[in-house]
């Protein structure tokens, strides 16, 4: 390695001028290049342009306060019994004249003739809802973007290099 001593280095810094200033009155350069100072890495943010340390809290865009509502039964944890129409009572084609109302020309017993047996409804067991199959009846789910914590840190931007991830070399 060369040992130079502060009258070359600034020997050498003159004739770069010079070799610029040449360059600039020749038409080869623009004004842009002539003023233009040479930038180095931030070695705060290693040229990320990110604060290294986490400051600034910002809160999910996907969930609110850490959880999504489910949306098959939309938070109440209840599902709507669709079999029922949510009334607990299904309607079925009779069992004794299949559906007709008449048995041998005659009005059934069973249904009174319209061809339709109600019952209890054995999908939500007359309740018109059930426990919900996507939630477990808990109405939420905990947000996989944020897993669960409604947030979280960001580095923000770097306060060396007002997040070039540049800095103006020294």
């Amino acid at each position: 390695m060369v040992n130079l001593t502060p009258v070359t280095w600034y020997k050498l810094s003159v004739m770069k001028t010079q070799y610029i200033l040449f360059l600039f009155l020749f038409g080869l350069i623009s004004t842009q290049q002539l003023f233009a100072q040479e930038k180095c890495v931030c070695p705060t943010c290693n040229g990320e342009g990110l604060n290294p340390v986490p400051t600034e809290w910002r809160d999910c865009d996907f969930c609110t306060k850490g959880y999504n509502t489910c949306n098959t039964c939309d938070g109440d944890g209840q599902e709507p019994c669709h079999r029922c129409n949510e009334t607990g009572i299904a309607q079925l084609p009779c069992r004794e004249c299949n559906g007709y109302g008449k048995i041998n020309g005659e009005t059934c017993g069973v249904c009174g003739g319209d061809g339709i047996e109600e019952m209890v409804c054995a999908n939500c067991e007359g309740k018109g809802s059930y426990n919900c199959h996507s939630c477990g009846q808990l109405g939420k789910f905990i947000c996989n973007m944020c897993g669960g914590e409604g947030g979280k840190l960001w580095k923000g931007t770097c306060p060396k290099c007002n997040g070039t991830g540049e800095i103006i070399c020294p």
